[in-house]
């Protein structure tokens, strides 16, 4: 059986691995945990995510349009027995781009031989703390995806989707209690769309991190917020964003240095 790999991000395509070829990849390079997300019409979803992505973090509109979404349109030539591995970890950030990624292929009707690798150390760093010995033991430890953990993703992005406190809350309801890592991530979702005194929960462990360090410098907080909050999977530049934000719209929160 032919193998295919969907990564997560440029880290794991950089690694030196034996398991990939220049024609048997794709890399998801997006943050499918924020903007819009809707696959109903394809070009227009992709207009709307470079659109999204410029406005968020500055990336040019034709930058992303270039790369991005060939990454996808790649996986339309793949032959329905290749086994396509999926290297996703279990944080939101994570998760959410696997899920897309599944409903991505379910609908070039690519799910039958799907397999799911997740790193071999419990940590919310996930691959980045892996040599090539320990990525290639991952692979091995692969997980064939069942229609049912199909079915159970695919749930779980439409959720997501709504944005929607109550919608979240049912489907975690439904889902198979082995599935811990699926009602961490979306629990923690919860926590980022409920704000009291106007903060949700990523925004309160920034004010309590630079109240605890005595800081105001980025540099210094984000180390901290990663040890936290590693359930997020938040980049640098996303923290950072929700940081100048606080700054600008809650200043009397922070401390005065």
């Amino acid at each position: 059986m032919n193998t295919y790999h969907i990564l997560n991000g440029d880290s794991l395509a950089e690694q030196p691995q034996s398991l990939l070829k220049a024609d048997n990849h794709s890399v998801c390079r997006e943050v499918f945990m924020d903007g819009p997300l809707d696959l109903f019409d394809e070009k227009q979803h992709w207009l709307n995510r470079a659109e999204y992505i410029h406005q968020t973090f500055s990336e040019n509109r034709e930058s992303y349009l270039s790369t991005v979404p060939l990454e996808f349109e790649k996986l339309a030539s793949l032959n329905k027995k290749t086994g396509i591995y999926l290297w996703f970890e279990e944080d939101l950030f994570c998760q959410v781009n696997f899920w897309f990624c599944l409903d991505y292929l379910n609908q070039l009707k690519l799910s039958e031989n799907l397999f799911w690798v997740r790193p071999i150390k419990k940590s919310w760093i996930g691959f980045g703390n892996h040599n090539t010995e320990e990525l290639e033991q991952a692979f091995n430890k692969a997980s064939k995806i069942s229609s049912a953990e199909l079915d159970t993703f695919l749930k779980a992005l439409k959720a997501y989707q709504c944005n929607s406190n109550e919608i979240i809350k049912a489907f975690i309801d439904e889902v198979p209690p082995e599935t811990t890592f699926l009602r961490e991530a979306l629990e923690a979702q919860i926590d980022r769309l409920t704000k009291t005194n106007g903060l949700n929960r990523p925004e309160k462990a920034l004010v309590n991190i630079a109240t605890q360090l005595k800081t105001l410098e980025f540099r210094k907080i984000f180390p901290e917020f990663t040890k936290t909050q590693g359930v997020y999977g938040f980049g640098d530049l996303q923290v950072e964003n929700l940081w100048n934000d606080l700054k600008k719209n809650h200043r009397h929160l922070l401390p005065k240095v």
